[in-house]
């Protein structure tokens, strides 16, 4: 898949790119430029609040499933996986592009979820943003 940059002028190449991979589902995946967007924002807030601005986030990805975890009632009547869609987001210089889209299939865990990846260095930096947030004490000692 050719990556597309995830802005309201791309919304109907999005779109067509979903529907490519989704076929005729559409009930618990996304078939929306909004949708995607929505995953474009949170990414973005989260991953920048991990790393601290911007320009330290290019190389991030995330991946998102659509839809919802499934329930054990719905899996337990043999009605097989749900259908979704697994979006795989990358940040560059420019902004967040989608990169691919692929059909998913959601069993009890899955849906609804997501991962951030960073890069070796974005981590370093996020785990050092953490670190300076508490203290360690000692343990004490017990006679």
């Amino acid at each position: 898949m050719k990556p597309i940059r995830i802005e309201s002028k791309n919304s109907a190449a999005i779109e067509a790119a979903l529907k490519a991979v989704n076929g005729t589902a559409y009930n618990h995946c996304f078939t929306a430029f909004a949708e995607v967007l929505a995953v474009a924002t949170d990414a973005e807030e989260r991953v920048v609040g991990f790393v601290g601005s911007k320009a330290r986030a290019v190389g991030a990805t995330v991946g998102r499933t659509s839809g919802a975890a499934v329930l054990n009632a719905y899996a337990n009547k043999c009605f097989g996986p749900r259908v979704a869609t697994r979006v795989m987001l990358e940040r560059r210089s420019t902004g967040w592009f989608l990169i691919d889209a692929k059909k998913a299939e959601v069993w009890q865990p899955g849906g609804g979820g997501g991962r951030i990846a960073l890069t070796q260095s974005q981590r370093d930096l996020a785990v050092a943003r953490f670190e300076v947030r508490f203290d360690v004490v000692a343990a004490e000692q017990t006679v």
